[in-house]
């Protein structure tokens, strides 16, 4: 994860579940923000195709739009297997990272 709100309080590094509809982004828009990055040495268990083609690329992105934000994830959080260290990452998209509760500690 990279540095920032959206990361606060959670762990740098987690295992993101990858499959054949995930996506590895390229972001070209100088207002969204990369929150995550797919590690250098992505394959972890079983095997791959081209595992260097999403290596060190952005896997969470912030893009806003309006008066608000949308929240791209490469990778399922939610998927049925997924480690618990990335169901945080959904629900900050969902409801927003935590601005003030660390703030008032």
């Amino acid at each position: 994860l990279e540095d920032g709100l959206f990361a606060r309080g959670l762990e740098t590094e987690a295992a993101g579940w990858f499959w054949r509809s995930s996506r590895a982004f390229d972001v070209r828009d100088s207002t969204a923000r990369v929150l995550a990055r797919y590690g250098d040495a992505p394959l972890l268990s079983g095997w791959a195709l081209g595992p260097d083609r999403v290596a060190g690329r952005p896997a969470l992105v912030e893009v806003p739009v309006g008066r608000g934000s949308v929240t791209l994830f490469g990778f399922q959080p939610n998927y049925r297997g997924q480690s618990m260290a990335t169901w945080p990452l959904l629900f900050r998209a969902l409801a927003g990272p935590p601005q003030r509760v660390f703030d008032d500690f």
